[in-house]
């Protein structure tokens, strides 16, 4: 069987309510398993009849990070949040089948108090530390928007080195051999902020796929990116 899995980060305060819907609406013609989502606010139409774990990361504005399952359930929430920036941390096991079980992880880079985004990586990394070490030949995804980039080498490539120290495969680099564009904004080359890493079983087959059409614009200033995993 297959496994789809989609991270995205849905731009929510950045869009109209039109924009917002035509979003929803493209990831429910996606059709995946998991969604992994960030800046949103769960579309009660998409919702239906799915599975929600949401945190709002905005008194005001209500969005936040979430991860929405078509048809499997958690069974374990998985960390305790210590650090500033890890409300934007989600960490939940999924129950496949009577085989196969796959821990999900929502990264989402938010500004701290200082005014950065790799600090707050740094510290969910850390809450995630204890999960990791227990699953050591456990599937486990993890992904998301993390405002940071491995094309930047100083303080944003520690962060990579150090999701690479804890096991994880960066599956743009590992398909393509590259960074790949997923922000849709100019910038002086194409950068990459929104990444997939995969842990554990690794022998199973699997594949990315980066939704790169600019008609993603008129949903999003990012780029989705879906794992497909042969289970």
């Amino acid at each position: 069987m297959e496994l789809k899995i989609l991270t995205w980060n849905m731009s929510y305060c950045q869009r109209s309510e039109e924009q917002r819907k035509g979003a929803w609406d493209f990831l429910e013609a996606l059709d995946v398993d998991i969604a992994i989502l960030q800046e949103t606010k769960p579309s009660f139409e998409y919702s239906k009849n799915r599975n929600i774990i949401f945190n709002s990361l905005s008194a005001k504005d209500g969005w936040g990070s979430s991860i929405i399952s078509k048809k499997y359930n958690t069974f374990k929430h998985s960390f305790f949040s210590c650090y500033e920036g890890s409300p934007a941390l989600l960490c939940y096991d999924f129950l496949i089948n009577e085989d196969n079980a796959v821990t999900i992880i929502n990264l989402y880079g938010i500004i701290d108090s200082n005014g950065y985004c790799t600090t707050t990586v740094h510290h969910m990394l850390s809450d995630i530390t204890p999960v990791v070490w227990e699953k050591q030949n456990e599937l486990i995804v993890m992904a998301g928007n993390l405002n940071t980039s491995a094309q930047w080498d100083d303080t944003h490539k520690l962060v990579f080195d150090r999701i690479s120290d804890m096991g994880f495969s960066d599956c743009t680099k590992e398909q393509f051999g590259e960074s790949k564009r997923t922000l849709i904004r100019d910038t002086p080359f194409p950068y990459q902020d929104d990444y997939i890493f995969i842990k554990g079983q690794i022998h199973k087959k699997w594949k990315i796929k980066i939704y790169d059409s600019k008609k993603m614009l008129n949903y999003s200033d990012h780029f989705p990116i879906e794992l497909t995993i042969e289970l």
